[in-house]
């Protein structure tokens, strides 16, 4: 259905589904639905012009995913817009237009192989969270600088993304994950997110210690995930706040010494690192819980001893948490096994 001329006398309309309809145009939407408060054109391969949708006084949901928009130029007229879905916008350029969102909080760009920048946001002070998916011509985050309420970052599958600038500084940004981008190699800009308390890294090859990540004053759980470039926690001393740290699926991870310099630990998980086989370097640590699982040469417990306040040993594979004495554990016997 290319042509929407005959829904244009259906003034009362809240909600409209055009998905995967062929329209082309949205012609004469802003004057012939002032209640409309949901519109989906997702699957409209050929819409092209968002500027067309300009006028709708009560819209708050606007789904845009598969359509052909280059940009988002003409935008700005939708005062009452909270959510905004671009997902496989292959033609996607740009997000200019999206600073005359006011209300806009929420917004994920999925699948844009065009977009190389993220121009527009940089005004945009009421955005809380951002997300980007699979853009791999996506090389900065510079534009992110000016989005002082932001709360919540997701970047993912962005292969050629190399710097983080344009986050430092964010004062309200608490929760980072950072996923699947290869060529990512310099973390120092997090250094300077003062609310930053949880940090999740995966798939970020060239992230070899925690000492890399500099200063982070408040950070209180972090994870890092098939990081096949993680050799060792290094001086941790820069996360005096950390109380959860999970390590999971790094092949490359060979120690984990002076992690007992993390004074506020209570949980540790390291999960399928098979070349780690000594837990030394857990002696003297502050440690409540830990769970050990898929490491079938760790080859001794023993430092576990030197930890009073241990009270969950879960463990799977390896060394036998029975053959050594943890008075502090309850009932004196290791948890079985249940990662998380």
């Amino acid at each position: 259905m290319e042509d929407v001329t005959p829904l244009l006398t259906l003034g009362s309309l809240r909600e409209l589904d055009l998905g995967m309809t062929g329209v082309r145009s949205a012609v004469g939407f802003g004057s012939a639905f002032p209640a409309l408060e949901r519109l989906s054109l997702h699957g409209c391969g050929e819409f092209e012009e968002a500027r067309r949708l300009s006028g709708l006084p009560r819209l708050t949901v606007l789904d845009l995913d598969g359509t052909g928009i280059r940009d988002l130029s003409g935008l700005g007229d939708l005062p009452a817009l909270t959510g905004l879905a671009l997902s496989d916008c292959r033609r996607l350029r740009g997000l200019e237009g999206i600073d005359g969102l006011a209300a806009l909080r929420h917004l994920r760009v999925v699948g844009a192989p065009a977009l190389r920048t993220l121009g527009g946001l940089g005004t945009h002070s009421g955005l809380t969270s951002f997300g980007v998916d699979a853009c791999a011509g996506l090389t900065d985050l510079s534009s992110l600088s000016g989005l002082t309420s932001l709360t919540l970052l997701s970047v993912r599958q962005c292969e050629r993304l190399m710097p983080l600038k344009g986050v430092e500084g964010l004062p309200h940004l608490a929760a980072v994950t950072l996923e699947g981008c290869p060529s990512l190699r310099d973390f120092s800009a997090l250094a300077a997110l003062p609310a930053l308390g949880e940090l999740e890294i995966r798939d970020c090859d060239r992230l070899e210690d925690l000492e890399s990540l500099g200063t982070l004053a408040r950070l209180t759980e972090l994870r890092v995930h098939q990081c096949h470039g993680f050799r060792t926690p290094g001086d941790p001393r820069g996360l005096p706040m950390l109380r959860r740290l999970y390590l999971f699926r790094c092949p490359s991870l060979t120690d984990i010494d002076r992690v007992n310099g993390l004074p506020s630990m209570e949980t540790l998980s390291v999960r399928d690192c098979p070349a780690l086989t000594d837990l030394g370097g857990l002696a003297g640590s502050p440690l409540t819980r830990l769970i050990v699982h898929g490491m079938p040469d760790l080859v001794s417990l023993r430092a576990l001893e030197a930890c009073p306040g241990l009270r969950a040993l879960c463990r799977h594979g390896g060394a036998d948490a029975r053959r050594a004495p943890f008075p502090s554990l309850v009932g004196g016997r290791a948890v079985p096994s249940r990662p998380t």
